[in-house]
C-alpha cells in the first residue's frame, strides 16, 4: 500500500496541517474556525483500489489549503498513515485510493485544513474484493466452413490476477473443457478471437471460451454450431486450340475448391462422350486457376470429346464437355529451290517442305524433263525422307538444253510437286584446264569446338576433282595453308565439319575448296562466332511454404562463354522465362540456390533454372510445385462466399469478390448527385447511398444489395479503390474476372460514374450505360 507525504506551500501551513496528525483534537495557532468535513462513502471498490467521496460543508471562513483522506487497516487513520490528497477548496471531492491489497478491510477518514488547522470526518470502513477465477463470455460463432469456424471470448473480470491462458474449447458434447480440443489465444484480459481448425464436415459442435489465472479456469456460456458439407470442386473446360493432325492444345480452369484441398487436376479425352479418368488423361498437381497441356497421339480426321477434371477430398468433378476434330491428312506442300551451279551437264536445286500434310514424308527429291510439268516418271533424284529441306544435284544433262524442274515429296496420301522452274545448260567450253568451280554452304556452330559447313562443286575445271572440303581461319580468306577438312572427291554437294574452334565470340572465316590437276579453287567466304548456349539443370523444389520456396541449378556446360547471370524463373503458366518473375544469383559456373519469394498461398507454380552467356539464355527442365495452404484466409482463396482479394493486418478479416459477374446493370439516376467515396472500405456505404437516393430498377448497386449468393446476402458494389485491389491482387494470381468493363460504386459527378477495365485502367462514362458488375462482401 502506498504512503503519501502532504507537502505545504509555506512553513505556517506545515505547522497548521501536521498539528492535528494522529488525533481528533485540533491545535489552533491562528485565530480561525476549523473546517467541517464529512466522509461520505467508498465506491467503485476493486481488488486494489476504491473511490472515496467526501464533502467540506464549512470552510471555517478560510480558504481550504489541503484536503484528502487518511487510510489504514486500523480504525481512525491519521496523517501518519497513508494519505491521498484531493486538491484544495471546499465542497465535494473524490479521491482514488489505489495500491491496496485484495481481500483486506480498510478504514478511511476525510480531512481538511485551513490556516486554523486540520479537522477530520467520521471513520468509515470497506473491504477490497476477494480474488477469484475469471469471468468470461463466449463470442458468437462465425465464418463456418466444413473444416473451420471462428469464435472467441470476452474476459469480463480477471478475478484480480493476471490472465495466464485463454482460448476456446470445442467438443461434440455439451460444456467442453480443457480436457477436450482447445485453441489457445495468448494471455491478458479483454476480447479475443480464435480460429478452430481440423473440424469434421456436417458435424454439430459445442464451444466454450475459457480463461485461467492462478486460482483456476473459468468457462463461458456453451454455444453450438454445425460445420458445412464438403463439395466437389468446380472446374471449367476450355475450348481446344492449335488443332492439327495428331495434336491439340486444351486446358481447364479450377474456379473453386469448395472448402476441400485439391490434390490433382487435368484433362480426359476419348472418341466417346463423357470421358473420365478411366480414359486417356493428363494430370498435374491440384490447385486453383487455369492450366493447359498439349495433347498428342491423336488420330487425324477424328472427333474427340474432352473434359477437364479436378480432385479434392470429396472426389472427382468434371467440367463441361468440349469437342475437337483433328485435321484430315493431305498431300505435302513444298516449293522448288532456285537453280544454282548451272553448267553444260550439271545443275543444283532442291526443295523446301512447308507441311507434311499430317503423314510422314517417305520420299523426296527433284524431277526434271525437257518438257513442262516433269514428274517422278521422268528423271529424278532421291534425297531421303522426313520434312526437312533438302538439296539435289541434277546430273547427266545435255549442253545448250532447256530443262523444266519441280521438287516433289511423297506421303501416305500421295505425291505433290513444287513450283516449276526452268533453266538452260551451257555449251561445252574447252578453254583449257581450270581450277574447279565450288560454292560454300552456310556455316553454323554445331558444338563447343566444331562448326558445320560444306560446299557444292559445280564444275571440275576439265580434270578430275581429287580433293574437296573446307578451310577455316580467324583471318579472312582461309586457304589450304590454314586448318582444312577433306571430304572426298568429285563434283556435287558435300558436307564438312570445322574442328578445333575455341574461345567465345571469336570470328572464324570458312571457305569451301576443290582441287584438280590445275590447282585449287575456293568458294565464297562465310563467317561465324564461337560459343553455344549454356546447359543448365533445375534443382528440386524444397522448403515449400505459404509464400516462399527454394530451388536452384547446376550449370553443366557454359557453352564456351562466360556465364554472366544465372538464377530461377517462375510463373503460374508452363515454360517461364526471364521475362517473368526471376531471381538473379550471380555469374560463373558454380551451383546456385535461389529463394523464390512473394509467392501466393495454395498456388501451383512452374519453375526453371536459367543461365545466360553472350550467346543467349538457356533454361533447365521445368519443375512444378504448389505452395502450402495457411490456416487463416489468404489472397485468392475461395472463402466466405467468394474469392479473397483484401485482408486486414490481422489476417482474419477482409473482403471477397464473386468469381464471375452476377449480371449487368446501369449505375442509375443520371443527373442526380449522389455523394460517394473512392477509398477502400467505402463500397458498402456507397451502395447504401445509391440504393437510398436512386429509385431506378436494375442498377448495379441495387442488384448487389439484393443478391443472395453462396449462403450470403450482404453483398455490395465495390468502390474505385476496392475494384483496383480486385484487379491488382487477383490478376497477379491469374484469377482476375473475365475481360470487360465493370461498374464501381464511386460517382465522378451527377452525370458520370467510374468503371474499371480488367486491364486495370480506371475510366468513367454516363450513368445510363449498362455494364457488368462484381459483388463484394466483408468477412
Amino acid at each position: 500500500m502506498k504512503n503519501f507525504c502532504l507537502v505545504s506551500f509555506a512553513s505556517l501551513l506545515l505547522l497548521i496541517i501536521f498539528s492535528g496528525c494522529g488525533s481528533d483534537e485540533t491545535n489552533i495557532y491562528y485565530s480561525a474556525d476549523l473546517p467541517l468535513v464529512t466522509t461520505v462513502n467508498a465506491e467503485s471498490i476493486t481488488y486494489t483500489s476504491a473511490s472515496i467521496n467526501a464533502e467540506i460543508t464549512d470552510s471555517g471562513g478560510e480558504y481550504i489549503v489541503a484536503r484528502g483522506v487518511c487510510l489504514s487497516e486500523s480504525p481512525e487513520p491519521g496523517l501518519e498513515d497513508a494519505v491521498y490528497l484531493g486538491g484544495t477548496g471546499d465542497g465535494e471531492f473524490s479521491v482514488l485510493a489505489d495500491g491496496l491489497n485484495p481481500e483486506t478491510t480498510y478504514y478511511v477518514r476525510a480531512f481538511a485544513a485551513n490556516v486554523g488547522g486540520t479537522s477530520f470526518g467520521e471513520d468509515i470502513s470497506f473491504s477490497t474484493k476477494n480474488l477469484t477465477t475469471p469471468a468470461i463470455s463466449t463470442a458468437a460463432i462465425s465464418n463456418i466452413t466444413p473444416a473451420t469456424a471462428i469464435s472467441g471470448g470476452d474476459i469480463l473480470d480477471d478475478g484480480g490476477l493476471p490472465i495466464i491462458g485463454r482460448g476456446v474449447c470445442v467438443s461434440e458434447v455439451v460444456n467442453p473443457t480443457l480436457d477436450d480440443t482447445c485453441f489457445g489465444e495468448g494471455v491478458g484480459s479483454g476480447s479475443f478471437i480464435a480460429l478452430m481448425t481440423g473440424l469434421s464436415q456436417n458435424t454439430t459442435y459445442h464451444v466454450r471460451a475459457y480463461a485461467s489465472n492462478d486460482l483456476g479456469t473459468s468457462y463461458g456460456n456453451d454455444l453450438t454450431f454445425t460445420t458445412g458439407m464438403l463439395e466437389l470442386a468446380t472446374v471449367l473446360t476450355v475450348s481446344p486450340s492449335s488443332v492439327s493432325y495428331t495434336t491439340a492444345t486444351a486446358g481447364g480452369n479450377v474456379t473453386q475448391d469448395n472448402g476441400s484441398q485439391l490434390s490433382a487436376r487435368g484433362l480426359c479425352w476419348s472418341t466417346f462422350q463423357s470421358p473420365d479418368i478411366e480414359d486417356t488423361c493428363y494430370s498435374e498437381p491440384g490447385g486453383l486457376g487455369s492450366f493447359s497441356t498439349n495433347i498428342t497421339g491423336l488420330v487425324s480426321n477424328t472427333t474427340y470429346y474432352i473434359r477437364a477434371f479436378a480432385v479434392n477430398e470429396v472426389g472427382t468433378s468434371y467440367g463441361n464437355e468440349v469437342t475437337l476434330t483433328t485435321l484430315s491428312m493431305v498431300a505435302p506442300e513444298l516449293t522448288t529451290k532456285a537453280i544454282t551451279g548451272i553448267s553444260s551437264n550439271i545443275a543444283g536445286s532442291g526443295g523446301l517442305i512447308s507441311t507434311d500434310g499430317g503423314s510422314a514424308i517417305t520420299a523426296k527429291g527433284v524431277c526434271w524433263s525437257v518438257n513442262p510439268s516433269p514428274a517422278t516418271a521422268n528423271f529424278t533424284t532421291t534425297d531421303g525422307t522426313g520434312p526437312d529441306s533438302y538439296n539435289s544435284t541434277l546430273n547427266g544433262l545435255t549442253p545448250l538444253t532447256t530443262y523444266y524442274v519441280r521438287a516433289y515429296a511423297t506421303n501416305a496420301v500421295g505425291t505433290t510437286y513444287g513450283n516449276e522452274l526452268s533453266f538452260t545448260t551451257t555449251d561445252l567450253v574447252y578453254p583449257g584446264p581450270t581450277v574447279p568451280v565450288v560454292g560454300t554452304v552456310s556455316s553454323s556452330i554445331s558444338g563447343s569446338s566444331t562448326a558445320s559447313s560444306g560446299g557444292y562443286v559445280s564444275s571440275d575445271g576439265g580434270s578430275t576433282v581429287t580433293a574437296r572440303g573446307i578451310c577455316w581461319s580467324t583471318t579472312p580468306e582461309p586457304t589450304l595453308a590454314d586448318s582444312c577438312y577433306v571430304d572426298g572427291s568429285g563434283v556435287g554437294f558435300f558436307s564438312s565439319t570445322a574442328t578445333g574452334l575455341s574461345g567465345c565470340g571469336i570470328v572464324y572465316y570458312i571457305r569451301a575448296y576443290a582441287t584438280n590437276s590445275t590447282g585449287t579453287g575456293y568458294g565464297s567466304q562465310t563467317s561465324l562466332s564461337t560459343g553455344l548456349l549454356p546447359t543448365v539443370t533445375t534443382s528440386d523444389i524444397t522448403d515449400i511454404g505459404y509464400y516462399t520456396a527454394t530451388s536452384g541449378g547446376l550449370i553443366e556446360d557454359d557453352g564456351g562463354c562466360q556465364i554472366t547471370q544465372k538464377g530461377v524463373t517462375w510463373n503460374y503458366f508452363t515454360q517461364p522465362s526471364t521475362g517473368n518473375t526471376h531471381s538473379e544469383d550471380g555469374s560463373g559456373t558454380a551451383a546456385f540456390t535461389s529463394n523464390m519469394e512473394g509467392l501466393y498461398a495454395n498456388r501451383t507454380y512452374y519453375a526453371r533454372a536459367y543461365a545466360t552467356n553472350s550467346v543467349g539464355t538457356a533454361y533447365g527442365p521445368e519443375k512444378v510445385f504448389t505452395t502450402l495452404t495457411p490456416p487463416t484466409p489468404y489472397i485468392g482463396q475461395n472463402y466466405a462466399g467468394g474469392v479473397v482479394f483484401y485482408l486486414e493486418e490481422t489476417g482474419e478479416h477482409g473482403m471477397v469478390v464473386t468469381p464471375q459477374s452476377p449480371g449487368a446493370g446501369t449505375w442509375g439516376c443520371e443527373g442526380t448527385d449522389i455523394p460517394t467515396n473512392t477509398i477502400v472500405g467505402s463500397g458498402a456505404t456507397n451502395t447504401a447511398s445509391i440504393v437510398a437516393s436512386c429509385s431506378s430498377d436494375g442498377t448495379a448497386a441495387k442488384l448487389c444489395d439484393s443478391l443472395s449468393l453462396n449462403g450470403y446476402s450482404d453483398w455490395f458494389l465495390p468502390s474505385n479503390d476496392e475494384m483496383s485491389l480486385i484487379y491488382n491482387k487477383l490478376s497477379s494470381k491469374a484469377l482476375q474476372p473475365a475481360p470487360g468493363q465493370y461498374w464501381t460504386s464511386s460517382q465522378r459527378d451527377a452525370s458520370f460514374a467510374w468503371y474499371i477495365y480488367t486491364t486495370g485502367q480506371i475510366n468513367y462514362t454516363y450513368k445510363r450505360v449498362s455494364y457488368p458488375y462484381l459483388a463484394v462482401r466483408s468477412f
